[in-house]
């Protein structure tokens, strides 16, 4: 999921794993149904992720 003050108040933080372990990220949609914009826009984000991540190497 994702963590968002505004949505889950300030309760909550994110910890960064300390994994050396390939991990696999990705989402789940429903089929016939478009994504919302915040949905288009964590797609978007995990793409850049994907880039980052592999430039890295």
């Amino acid at each position: 999921g994702i963590i968002s003050e505004d949505l889950n108040g300030d309760a909550y933080k994110a910890v960064p794993l300390k994994e050396s372990e390939k991990m696999t990220i990705g989402y789940i949609k429903r089929k016939g149904v478009s994504l919302s914009k915040m949905g288009k826009l964590y797609v978007e984000k995990l793409a850049e992720f994907e880039k980052d991540a592999y430039n890295e190497k």
